[in-house]
């Protein structure tokens, strides 16, 4: 149980950051994109690197603030993986409404 909890607490940690309306958008992007368990697998790992990317420029693109590199440290890790996991769940979910709705249709 010890286990669980701690890695309750880094998803916990590593989502507390996350702005929702950016990660909805990319999960519907890449959610409607997938066409196998497999895109829904890569779909995660690529959506939670756009939002690592687009988190880092958005202060330089829209308040014209110096671009800073992400610090790639444990905590760093612990938010891409809780970044990782939720995409995985939010894409597996649209995917599995998506196919069957596509089942319904024929």
């Amino acid at each position: 149980m010890e286990l669980l909890d701690t890695w309750w607490s880094y998803i916990r940690e590593g989502l507390n950051h996350v702005s929702p309306i950016l990660a909805l958008v990319l999960a519907l992007i890449f959610g409607f994109g997938a066409g196998s368990v497999q895109a829904v697998l890569l779909g995660a790992v690529g959506a939670a690197i756009i939002y690592v990317v687009i988190d880092a420029l958005w202060p330089v693109v829209f308040h014209h603030q110096v671009f800073v590199m992400p610090v790639m440290d444990s905590a760093f890790g612990h938010f891409f993986l809780s970044l990782f996991l939720a995409f995985l769940v939010l894409i597996g979910l649209i995917y599995i409404v998506k196919s069957a709705i596509a089942g319904i249709r024929g």
